[in-house]
């Protein structure tokens, strides 16, 4: 089977050892920040949240809203805590394989299109835990993953 090219942000899939719902924690996103559903974000240096990048070190939860971003506005938000037993899924970047599983990776894009790349490993955000039951490895090859660098686990 293979893979859509289909890069659409982190999807909250499980709670381990629980079959609770996903857990939403309050935020406040910085001025001038748009996100959607499923775009990574992380604490800014002034302490709001903004949207992840391949150089966050680390992760305070996965967006469960949407906002146009506009100046002088700091709108407050519903975000996927990145807690260490919350299992997300994501699409590669490139090429998942086997030898993925077990990986700490970094993510890369930007809103809507977020990745995991499985080719970079500075950062190690990401720990891979097995490949998403609907997904083949291969190109966009889809993950099932924890955060591991997480702003609740203070991994950072």
């Amino acid at each position: 089977m293979a893979n859509l090219n289909r890069p659409h942000g982190f999807a909250f899939e499980y709670l381990l050892g629980s079959s609770g719902a996903a857990p939403l924690v309050d935020g406040t996103l910085d001025t001038n920040v748009s996100i959607v559903p499923g775009d990574a974000l992380a604490e800014s240096t002034t302490g709001y949240l903004t949207i992840a990048t391949a150089t966050s070190a680390a992760i305070k939860g996965v967006s469960a809203s949407t906002v146009a971003g506009a100046a002088g506005v700091r709108p407050k938000i519903l975000l996927i805590a990145a807690l260490p037993n919350a299992v997300f899924s994501g699409q590669c970047s490139g090429t998942g394989a086997q030898t993925n599983v077990g990986e700490d990776v970094d993510i890369e894009g930007t809103t809507g299109i977020m990745q995991l790349d499985e080719n970079a490993s500075s950062l190690k955000v990401v720990h891979i835990i097995g490949l998403k039951p609907d997904s083949a490895l291969g190109a966009n090859a889809e993950f099932l993953f924890v955060w591991k660098a997480s702003q609740f686990t203070g991994q950072a």
